[in-house]
């Protein structure tokens, strides 16, 4: 569990510097902390109702969205 913790934080971080790279001028340092989480594919949340929300945001496509 704790290997695949670590390979999950990993994948973070370098989508994380991917995205920042290539929309740093665009997005905040906020909008890239959210998305170093959320841009995690397969990142849910099980609702009280057993349906399964999906939490994850696509990187590019959000920046993309941002509104200066």
């Amino acid at each position: 569990m704790a290997a695949r913790l670590a390979l999950a934080v990993m994948a973070v971080l370098a989508v994380t510097s991917f995205t920042a790279g290539a929309a740093g001028s665009v997005l905040s340092r906020a909008d890239q902390e959210c998305l170093g989480c959320h841009s995690v594919k397969g990142l849910e949340k099980k609702l009280a109702n057993g349906e399964t929300l999906s939490l994850h945001v696509e990187g590019p496509a959000f920046a993309e969205s941002v509104i200066t």
